[in-house]
């Protein structure tokens, strides 16, 4: 937490316990996105289709590669063979494909 809102606010919410409401969260990088209550199922399809539409095995690559850069620093991420899975598996393929026949990806489940 420390490193994604600053050590001060990190004090402050860990010394005090005091409860933050969701603007404020969302000003310190704590949550993403916000919504109004009745707002909430169309933002989430939204967010699903956006999600769909990209490649899988690239998703979980990038998934992949955040986590461990989150655990081991800049020193643990972009291997040669994260860069291979991206561009030469049938997703990275599609994705090629896809662009030079200006169509959409149409990427496996």
């Amino acid at each position: 937490m420390a490193l994604r809102i600053g050590f001060a606010r990190s004090r402050d919410l860990l010394f005090t316990g005091r409860r933050v409401s969701a603007a404020e969260a969302f000003t310190f990088g704590l949550v993403e996105r916000l919504s109004e209550a009745d707002g909430l199922d169309a933002m989430l399809d939204e967010l699903l289709q956006q999600f769909s539409a990209c490649a899988p095995r690239a998703l979980r690559n990038t998934k992949e590669q955040l986590l461990r850069f989150e655990r081991e620093g800049a020193a643990g991420v972009g291997d040669d063979k994260a860069a291979e899975q991206a561009l030469f598996e049938a997703d990275g393929i599609e994705g090629i494909r896809a662009f030079l026949e200006r169509r959409t990806p149409l990427f496996p489940p």
